[in-house]
């Protein structure tokens, strides 16, 4: 067995994974997929809603429960062929990898155990949404770093299609198979949508996807602040089908009116999008109190327009939700994209792209780049002490340096030409700030 890197906040953390059915389920969008007999039927159906919840545990917790979460999900053989679809290269190739590699890798928390409760203190709540190809897990360091600092941190697996393999659970869905990564080729639309030809259309399937990624979002929280507040069940209940912890139930002790959300690459456009959007229409549900929200590298193609502020959510600007938006060298070297990234956070007044994730670390240590747990703590601290209120105070720290980029000739590129790179100046771990925070 293998861990990843134990969180070095003062708790210990544990994880526990949610499932919450959907009955009956609900439809969205227009996009559809054929079944065997050629009939449509809807490609985003929220049958269920899952998320990974990390938090403090208890010191207790070390002698009563097994350190370690599995990485990757079981059984193997989905996760394999998950994986080998989206990355488009036959499973026979990645089984080594998984076998000598990460068939044992863990993160580093306690599986099911209850969380740390105090009777004079509230955990904040943290919302995360992740990006393409990833599921609740990819992004463990970041969350156990969180929960290890006194958060609760609700890792959402979408159920969308942006995830590598999504298995049903719920007794009450039809799909029996696993659902592979859903790519734009694979859908149909219902005949009577136009198709339109404009650049939007392009990400058709994306933007009905993070419709979708709201409504999960927004029945998640729901579900989990009754339980922790009120003591409600409803239908949620621990993925894996063992008794819920009687500590989980009620007592407020998690505070669920001032929410953080994050999420990274098309989880990222997920954060932007739900702060600037009424909550989903026709159902009965929870408007999210967002107090802060992240987006690492977020992708805005999806987004029709740059987002704003919603009156529909924020009744006035006071109670807007402050903004965090982290980026990677890539992403900052990118024109356009970053041009309109720093458009949208006007309106609310390096490192490589995989960085905000556990595949960097997670690498042995032979192949590992020296500098990526080095990025991955400077990530995680920004975020956390924005989170906490702190960020000003953590960049004065750091010691920002000025935006400067350098051309490089890469004479190995294609092993027969040259190619010139451009690239930020600096070390690994140096940060940039594009706009200052505000002094709290």
């Amino acid at each position: 067995m293998t861990l990843l890197t134990d969180s070095v906040g003062p708790y210990d953390v544990g994880a526990t994974a949610f499932t919450l059915p959907v009955h009956p389920p609900i439809a969205s969008g227009t996009a559809c997929l054929r079944d065997a007999q050629g009939q449509l039927a809807p490609a985003l159906l929220a049958e269920q809603v899952d998320f990974i919840a990390y938090y403090p545990t208890p010191q207790s917790s070390q002698a009563k429960f097994k350190k370690g979460l599995y990485w990757l999900t079981r059984p193997l053989k989905d996760t394999v062929g998950g994986y080998s679809h989206f990355i488009t290269i036959s499973p026979w190739v990645l089984w080594p990898a998984v076998v000598f590699f990460g068939a044992g890798l863990k993160a580093p928390v306690y599986k099911n155990s209850p969380p740390l409760r105090s009777p004079d203190h509230q955990w904040s709540l943290v919302l995360f949404s992740h990006g393409l190809g990833s599921n609740g897990m990819t992004y463990s360091q970041m969350c156990s770093h969180l929960a290890s600092h006194g958060h609760v941190v609700l890792a959402f697996e979408h159920h969308d299609g942006s995830g590598p393999i999504f298995r049903p659970r719920s007794s009450h869905i039809g799909r029996k198979k696993p659902m592979y990564f859903l790519r734009s080729s694979q859908v149909a639309w219902d005949n009577s949508q136009s198709s339109d030809a404009d650049e939007r259309s392009r990400f058709r399937l994306r933007v009905e996807q993070l419709a979708f990624r709201h409504l999960e979002i927004y029945l998640g929280y729901q579900a989990f602040s009754q339980l922790v507040t009120s003591g409600e069940f409803g239908a949620l209940r621990e993925r894996d089908g063992m008794p819920l912890d009687p500590t989980w139930v009620g007592g407020s002790w998690v505070q669920c009116s001032k929410v953080a959300i994050i999420g990274h690459s098309f989880g990222g456009g997920t954060v932007t999008s739900m702060i600037s959007t009424p909550p989903p229409e026709g159902l009965t549900i929870t408007p999210i109190p967002i107090s802060h929200a992240v987006a690492l590298d977020p992708w805005l193609d999806p987004l029709s327009e740059n987002p704003e502020p919603s009156t529909g959510t924020q009744p006035t600007n006071r109670n807007l939700p402050q903004l965090l938006v982290v980026t990677s060298e890539r992403i900052a070297l990118w024109p356009d994209h970053f041009a309109r990234l720093l458009g949208i956070v006007r309106n609310w007044i390096g490192s490589t792209h995989v960085s905000f994730c556990d595949f960097p670390v997670m690498l042995p240590p032979v192949i590992r780049s020296s500098s990526a747990r080095q990025i991955l703590r400077v990530i995680n601290t920004l975020v956390l002490d924005f989170i906490n209120d702190r960020l000003a105070e953590s960049i004065d720290r750091m010691g920002p340096r000025r935006l400067e980029t350098e051309t490089k000739r890469r004479s190995w590129y294609r092993f027969w030409a040259e190619r010139e790179t451009a690239q930020l100046v600096g070390e690994p771990g140096n940060i940039v700030v594009h706009i200052e925070p505000p002094k709290l």
